[in-house]
Formats: C-alpha cells, structure tokens, sequence
C-alpha cells in the first residue's frame, strides 16, 4: 500500500481482501475518498462502485443443470474466505437455492491451511457426493486431497468450481466451472474510474453484474451441453 500511495495516481481499481480492508493505511485512503472502484467483490459491506460477475445466477444455473442431469445426493460447499466476502455468500447462495429447490442437503466448510482432510472427513461422515469450491484454486487443492485418499473424481465424488482460471483445463480430470468475463470487468471498471476522476460520477451505490458462462467438462462426471 506505502508503495501504491507514494506513485501519486489519481485512482484505483482494488480487488478486495479481508486483509486490504483492515490495512491502517487502506483505512486512512477510504476515508480520504479517493476515487475506487472494487472489482469481484466488497468485504464487510463497504460501499464502494463495483463491477462483478453473477456469482449468484453462475452457481445456481450450474448446481441445477447439474441436479437435472446426474445423481446428487448432498452438496458441500468449500472455501478459503468466509461470508463477509460478497462473492462467497453469493456464490452459495445461488448454490443453496437451486439445491433447495430439490430438496437436496448442503453443508459448507472454511478450509484453511491443512484442514482439508478434516474438511472431507465431513464430507464422508454426511454422505456428501458433490463438493462445490468457492474458486477453482480451492478446488485444485479439494482435487489432489480426494485423490490422496483414494476417492475418484467424478466416479466417488463429483467437483466443480468457479473463475475458470487456465489450470482448470491442465488438470485431471478436468474441472467444470463458472467462466468469469475478466476482461469485460476490468475495462468497465476502468471506464468508470475515469467518469469518476472526471467529476462525471461518483456514486457509491454503482454496481454492474456481468454474465457468466458455465464450463461443463470432467469432474462433474459428464459435459452436459
């Protein structure tokens, strides 16, 4: 942040972490009101214009093509982040509703660093044979602990995920996921930043949600088109 701070600009695009947002000096920058636009997410409610992609309607279309077309007993949410993160609960909530829909249970688990074999113990012990990963980096993680402990991807237990970042195609078996429009959010975010520094705009209540794309591929046991 020092180093952001001393190059002068006349705004900022931030993605958002818990960490960034209990920064003294983040703290001292929002209260100063510089011109910021978040992208992906808000933390803790804070008002700021955001440009994000549909967490929600991404992770309630996937979760129920994927109820329509395949056997899904119980569903386990997985993330790194908890619910003060905007994309986390949005991205369960379209999860959980498409879910209750069916009459489907779900769970939900934080997995922290080395906890994910207590994580999938859980899974084990309620009968879980569909785990849902906040992001795909979580789910890479989930992939190789299944593997360790001998559970095949998608034979013992289906796995998908959300971004679609390139290492989702690079690994076995390949991950089915929710496309985000990365580029879209940047240039619209950016756009925006300027209306901003330009006097043009400057509502704290700006958000536009971009749409999304579900990736069908392996681990959900069949590439539905």
């Amino acid at each position: 942040m020092k180093y952001i701070l001393s190059s002068n600009p006349k705004g900022y695009i931030i993605l958002p972490t818990k960490e960034l947002v209990e920064d003294e000096i983040f703290k001292r920058l929002l209260k100063k009101e510089f011109p910021m636009v978040f992208v992906d997410k808000t933390v803790n409610d804070i008002r700021k214009p955001l440009v994000q992609s549909d967490n929600y309607l991404g992770a309630y279309n996937l979760t129920k093509e994927l109820i329509h077309n395949s056997t899904v007993k119980s569903i386990m949410f997985f993330t790194e982040e908890d619910f003060s993160i905007s994309s986390v609960k949005e991205r369960y909530n379209g999860m959980f509703d498409a879910c209750k829909e069916h009459n489907i249970p779900v769970y939900s688990e934080i997995v922290g660093k080395n906890e994910m074999d207590r994580a999938i113990d859980k899974c084990l012990k309620n009968h879980v044979d569909t785990i849902f990963c906040c992001n795909d980096i979580v789910a890479v993680s989930t992939l190789t602990a299944l593997q360790v402990r001998g559970l095949s991807v998608p034979e013992k237990m289906k796995l998908y995920g959300f971004d679609d970042r390139p290492i989702a195609q690079s690994i076995f078996p390949n991950l089915t996921t929710v496309r985000q429009p990365l580029r879209n959010i940047g240039e619209v975010a950016a756009k925006y930043l300027v209306s901003i520094i330009q006097g043009e705009n400057n509502s704290e209540d700006f958000k536009i949600t971009l749409p999304v794309e579900v990736v069908w591929r392996d681990s959900t046991g069949q590439k539905i088109k």
